[in-house]
């Protein structure tokens, strides 16, 4: 029976990824939640912040991060 060592590439580069993949994906949700409208107002806008200014939808990049992490 093999287990999994944590000194191991593999294992340390797939914890790092998925750890930086959910904070990532955090991040780009709470950004796109705070464009939800309130108070009745109804109005279009664009994402800024984070990597939106380099990625359309940064928060499925850090999902697919996680996931390979």
């Amino acid at each position: 029976k093999e287990s999994w060592n944590i000194s191991e590439p593999f294992f340390t580069v797939g914890l790092y990824c998925f750890i930086f993949g959910e904070i990532g994906n955090a991040v780009h949700h709470s950004l796109l939640a705070q464009l939800r409208p309130r108070e009745g107002i109804q109005r279009h806008t664009l994402p800024v912040g984070g990597l939106f200014k380099y990625l359309t939808m940064p928060h499925y990049f850090f999902e697919l991060l996680t996931w390979f992490g």
